[in-house]
């Protein structure tokens, strides 16, 4: 019997000329993030009224700005002066024109500290109402309102840390360039495999899995979270910075399109 040279010659080339091509797996993710920007574009402009509850909360955070100014107080804006800032925040929000951190709050009389601390929650209510509406009206699932209070703690949790105070020195030197580096790539890592848990928090069963479900659903889709990230995180603070009418411009644009993006990418990347 001769062997046939053809059937020789394929399989000789069968491995280089199937490298040359991506695989199933490359191919998925490549459309999963194309239609996944097409598919949040695609909400956006089919149910116009997800912008009213954010724009609602920007708002109210605009009249907390006004008060925090005229009171004795004191306040920090939350951007620094540099021309480039990225401003991001695990769940859906925007930029504020101020910030109080928790030092302020210290050895005040009653009357003052209720005053205070009920400005802050009334921010906390406003931004985790306006995320909460907006992510169950971008998706079609029923979510009961146990969840609406346990994702309104994670908000809680994390506007609290942020608003420490001066324990933490941020500060990088010419000498810890490296470090930061390498810190900035860690937090940059959490971040992509965290992004979906405030929807995830409202979604996944049972509600413990859901750090899991988060980190289970953006493996794979690290290039294009990431990229949406900075993107969030540069649009927040750039509109921001604009007088007068930039709360409300942020936190309208920016906390609409990152729930509806986290509502819409939690379904694709099932």
């Amino acid at each position: 019997m001769t062997k046939n040279p053809d059937v020789e010659a394929g399989d000789d080339r069968a491995p280089n000329d199937f490298s040359k091509y991506p695989s199933d797996d490359q191919r998925s993710r490549g459309d999963d993030s194309a239609s996944g920007g097409a598919e949040i574009v695609r909400t956006l402009r089919s149910m116009p009224t997800l912008w009213l509850p954010f724009l609602v909360a920007g708002c109210v955070l605009t009249v907390i700005d006004r008060l925090r100014i005229r009171d004795p107080l004191p306040v920090e804006p939350p951007m620094s002066g540099s021309t480039l800032q990225i401003v991001y925040t695990v769940y859906p929000t925007g930029t504020t024109a101020t910030s109080r951190s928790l030092d302020a709050l210290v050895n005040l009389p009653l009357d003052v500290l209720l005053y205070a601390v009920g400005l802050e929650l009334l921010a906390i209510g406003a931004i985790s109402t306006a995320g909460w509406i907006t992510m169950v009206r971008a998706s079609d699932r029923m979510v009961s309102r146990r969840r609406f209070l346990v994702y309104m703690g994670g908000v809680s949790v994390v506007y609290l840390i942020t608003h420490l105070g001066t324990a933490i020195d941020l500060d990088v030197s010419v000498n810890s360039l490296l470090i930061a580096l390498g810190a900035f790539a860690v937090l940059a890592f959490v971040a992509v495999r965290l992004f979906l848990l405030p929807v995830a928090v409202l979604f996944a069963e049972p509600l413990q899995s859901a750090p899991v479900e988060s980190w289970r659903r953006s493996r794979g889709h690290g290039v294009p979270l990431f990229a949406l990230i900075v993107g969030i995180g540069l649009t927040s603070g750039w509109l921001g910075a604009i007088p007068y009418v930039g709360v409300v411009l942020s936190v309208m644009t920016v906390g609409t399109v990152h729930a509806v993006a986290l509502t819409t990418l939690y379904e694709l990347y099932s």
